[in-house]
């Protein structure tokens, strides 16, 4: 806590290495530091990284449920998901605080200043949502080396903690085939073999190209009406993140199987980005939290199936003290678990309205969907835009919402939407990516070589369906930069969707998965207007308007 009482900030990773380098240095140290623990201490990197899957082991006697849905304590597709990970991202950070203390005390130029470094700390996050207003793929992920300041004040080269994470060594014990054989966390690797190597430009270029994806479902994300339906959305798009810097084609890497993710050195990172975007919806809508909601098939080590979670639930494997854990009522504000983000400082404001206030500003002018940027830049910069696709600051906001059985599709999956060419010759354009994670299950193996239950054996699973959505505007605007489409209206974008829309599903393994008869994709508009103050939230429409016609299932 700081000197007047308030929870130090978790910083953006790019503003720590920037403004703060004594933090920044402590971090990198720490971290290693971190790694470089025994892996049986039950406190090490390696311990606290296998909470969330591999090596489904109790950990600190969480004994899990007397008839548990799954292996692994993260709670993957349901309503604990986001919620979970808040004291799950503090655990990590509180372990890895001790390490960055006790280095700081090592310094011997200026000791008091790394001290006072060291008692701020708090772990930073990756704003991975912010589209094409951010930044691409970190370099700092992707460098093997980093340089940072040593204890008498020299740079000093040491190896990147945040670049993978060495097991030392791996086991076949803890962990199944291939991932045994592989001695440091990899993403998009080039094989699954021992001497497998990590391909980060093609993470980077995955990251560039549907980055913008995930932002307009962030968008989408706040513009939910409930708790609930904003976790939904928040878990569904963190999740093409891990997709994105994982890899599944040819090999996938540790950070797309959510058994392994959590070794990953960036998971920490992209989860406590996640917490904050959660933070930040909590903030403008304070009477908003998490309603009863049943677990269905979505199983694991402590939830059995087809059981009611609640604010009350415990969360295991998080300790409260020797006969509890924590709840989501617990952990409902962030404070209590020591730390704040930038947008939650609310004691910097003099009334809680114009903290909430100035959190909605933020959210408009980063976390709007990306039409409105390309839309209000075209306006500004050409003064009038076609009376086809801007009138009186309104455009048509166009949709797809995708449904399938649950019993229909492989526990982990991912569905691609495309354009196709409009000649033979031209490639198909990839327009967003509905992925879906599942623990205690490796993401790594086809359907058919995975013990799931049968559908028999989960009750409401014949009925059970999962959705997603996905913003088509910002596609579609490019088409018509391209001179593919005329306009935003349904007479052009209708015909256009119904010729080229096509989507395809794929396992876990990059299999393909044939499209299941209660596979379904829906076609929707809807007015929206952008006010004049870029401040100031889109403006949607009444009712919307769906267009059987497109089936989007080629």
């Amino acid at each position: 806590m700081t000197s007047i009482g308030y929870p130090y900030v978790r910083r953006e990773i790019n503003d720590l290495k920037k403004n703060h380098p004594e933090a920044w240095t402590l971090f990198i140290r720490g971290l290693l530091a971190f790694q470089q623990m025994d892996q049986s201490d039950p406190l090490s990197y390696y311990r606290i990284s296998g909470i969330h899957g591999r090596p489904h082991v109790p950990w600190q006697d969480a004994l899990g449920a007397e008839n548990p849905g799954g292996q692994g304590y993260c709670p993957h597709n349901n309503i604990m998901f986001t919620v979970w990970h808040r004291p799950y991202v503090a655990l990590f950070e509180q372990e890895l605080f001790k390490q960055v203390k006790k280095i700081a005390y090592n310094y011997t130029v200026d000791q008091r200043r790394w001290i006072m470094a060291a008692d701020s700390f708090r772990i930073p996050y990756w704003d991975w949502a912010l589209g094409q207003q951010g930044d691409e793929f970190p370099d700092i992920f992707t460098n093997p080396l980093a340089t940072v300041t040593g204890p008498n004040g020299t740079l000093v080269t040491l190896p990147n903690p945040l670049y993978q994470y060495r097991f030392h060594p791996t086991s076949s014990q803890d962990f199944d085939s291939p991932w045994a054989q592989m001695n440091t966390t990899l993403r998009c690797p080039t094989s699954h073999a021992f001497d497998a190597e990590s391909q980060e430009q093609q993470v980077r270029k995955q990251y560039i190209e549907q980055r913008r994806g995930i932002h307009d479902g962030i968008a989408k994300a706040f513009n939910s009406s409930t708790y609930n339906e904003f976790a939904a959305e928040l878990e569904m798009n963190h999740g093409l993140v891990h997709f994105l810097a994982g890899c599944v084609d040819p090999y996938s890497g540790h950070f797309w199987d959510s058994e392994y993710s959590a070794f990953d050195p960036i998971f920490m990172l992209v989860h406590a980005n996640a917490d904050r975007l959660m933070a930040m919806y909590q903030a403008v809508h304070p009477n908003t939290w998490l309603e009863p909601k049943s677990s269905d098939a979505a199983g694991n080590f402590w939830i059995p199936r087809d059981t009611e979670l609640n604010a009350n639930t415990q969360m295991q494997p998080f300790w409260k003290d020797d006969l509890s854990f924590y709840t989501p009522n617990e952990v409902r504000n962030i404070t209590v678990l020591g730390y704040a983000y930038p947008e939650t400082q609310y004691w910097l404001y003099p009334t809680a309205e114009y903290w909430r206030m100035d959190v909605n500003k933020t959210i408009a002018l980063r976390y709007s969907p990306s039409a409105r940027g390309i839309l209000t830049e075209l306006r500004d910069k050409e003064g009038n835009i076609d009376s086809h696709v801007l009138v009186d600051n309104s455009f048509v906001d166009w949709n797809i919402k995708t449904r399938a059985l649950l019993s229909d599709l492989p526990p982990t999956f991912y569905v691609t939407f495309s354009f196709n060419g409009t000649a033979s010759s031209e490639a198909s354009r990839q327009v967003g990516t509905w992925t879906r994670q599942v623990t205690g299950q490796s993401s790594g193996r086809s359907r058919d070589d995975l013990e799931i239950p049968q559908k028999t054996d989960l009750v409401n699973n014949a009925q059970h369906y999962l959705e997603y959505s996905i913003s088509l505007t910002s596609s579609l605007l490019d088409q018509i930069a391209a001179g593919k489409l005329k306009s935003l209206d349904a007479s052009d974008v209708v015909p256009y969707l119904r010729d080229h829309l096509t989507s395809q599903i794929k396992a876990g393994d990059n299999s393909f998965v044939p499209k299941p008869d209660s596979f379904s994709v829906e076609v929707s508009s809807t007015k929206v207007h952008i006010p004049e103050d870029a401040a100031l939230a889109l403006e949607y429409g009444g009712e919307s308007t769906s267009y059987p016609e497109v089936k989007g299932i080629m």
